[in-house]
């Protein structure tokens, strides 16, 4: 479960990725514009450590019951 969970903010962290080079290439004309993809890289990992974080208080609250 806790794998999951992890697996899960990782995936989230690299849709952000993927997303921000997308975003470069089309929005920005240019193949790496370093200022817009961190943007969107660093919003995308605290996603991902958020979903981590909460998905470990859910398992945890989960197992107690």
């Amino acid at each position: 479960m806790l794998l999951i969970i992890t697996i899960e903010g990782i995936m989230v962290f690299d849709f952000a990725s993927i997303v921000a080079d997308i975003y470069s290439k089309k929005v920005l004309d240019t193949d790496l514009n370093l200022f817009g993809p961190m943007i969107f890289r660093i919003i995308g990992l605290v996603l991902g450590m958020i979903l981590t974080v909460y998905g470990v208080i859910l398992y945890k609250r989960y197992k107690k019951s």
